[in-house]
């Protein structure tokens, strides 16, 4: 059994790209085998660079599903980049799982910041995209989003005489554009223009992988000590895809057959650190939601930090700062 992985290992978008290739590895153990209707069946697992652009990453899924026959293709990051996996996919009649956006989640967190962070905010992690061209698709596209620069608009605005109480911004700022940034000052500039954004995930999230038992915290732990880097949201969704994965192919009727794969990923239940992922009560088939909650970037002693500033809804998620107006 193949599962195989597409992911930004070089160019712009290769530091999102690292916890997709962190997760096979520190999984490796658990991801060897499956066993399915009493019959132990061997797993490889390989990641292949999409290089963040749409035309390899296109290419990556056609090579995995035609050279190294994958049973299922997972994948992330890159508004451009990501429906090009996807939909290499859907031609081969290969399932993929990948996490992605739905607008109308976007605009429902900007409404709960505009409104004092009121409301119940949801984010939509993972579509699952069918295993033939008879079966029904829904394809969801995101415009790709702003390059980072809020704390320089801010700048700019303030030159202008404008004073933003408030900046919210959604997918785009959920993880520091710190670590590639070449500006000398924009760690500072990140937390004093406190911006408001989505969380998905984070250290502090109470949930646990039912795969390896993996919590929230330890993994982000692993994953510091590991690369040496700070946690990014996109890790906890890169951990809860091949777990999907490995239990998609534990509960397929036929692990060997790719449309049976797809049809148990459309069947799963699945607890995470990610949260509990249910493709079996989604808005429409194919989708399983992730609930949001509402932070904010804040200056803190390493560094700006994310603080979970909102949890209406999901109070299971603890609170760890204040949202706070930028002056």
């Amino acid at each position: 059994m193949c599962i195989r992985v597409v992911a930004p290992r070089t160019g712009r978008l290769a530091p999102l790209g690292a916890p997709l290739g962190h997760v096979p590895r520190a999984l490796a153990p658990h991801l060897t085998h499956v066993r399915n209707g009493g019959r132990r069946y061997e797993v490889t697992v390989a990641v292949r660079d999409s290089r963040s652009e749409p035309g390899s990453a296109r290419r990556a899924a056609r090579e995995l599903a035609d050279e190294d026959g994958a049973r299922i293709v997972l994948t992330m990051a890159g508004t451009r980049v990501l429906p090009a996996v996807t939909e290499a996919c859907e031609e081969a009649a290969v399932p993929c799982v990948s996490t992605t956006f739905g607008l109308d989640d976007i605009a429902g967190l900007r409404r709960a910041v505009g409104g004092g962070l009121r409301g119940r905010c949801r984010r939509l992690p993972v579509e699952r995209r069918p295993a033939g061209p008879a079966a029904a698709a829904r394809a969801v596209r995101v415009p790709a989003g702003a390059r980072p620069g809020a704390a320089t608009r801010r700048s700019t605005t303030r030159q202008a005489g404008l004073r933003p109480r408030l900046i919210t911004c959604s997918r785009w700022l959920t993880y520091p554009h710190t670590h590639s940034s070449p500006a000398p000052d924009v760690h500072a500039e990140l937390g004093d223009a406190r911006v408001a954004t989505l969380v998905y995930w984070s250290p502090g999230h109470p949930y646990r992988s039912s795969l390896d038992g993996t919590t929230c915290a330890e993994l982000a732990r692993a994953f510091q000590e590991a690369t040496g880097a700070s946690w990014l949201q996109p890790l906890g969704l890169a951990h809860a895809l091949p777990a999907t994965a490995h239990h998609a192919l534990a509960t397929a009727d036929d692990p060997a057959d790719r449309a049976s794969v797809a049809d148990a990923v459309a069947r799963t239940r699945l607890d995470t650190v990610a949260g509990t992922l249910d493709w079996t009560g989604g808005p429409t088939p194919d989708i399983a939601l992730l609930p949001l909650v509402g932070g904010q970037w804040q200056s803190g002693p390493d560094g700006p930090r994310l603080a979970v500033a909102h949890t209406a809804g999901h109070p299971e998620v603890p609170l760890t700062g204040d949202l706070t107006p930028a002056h």
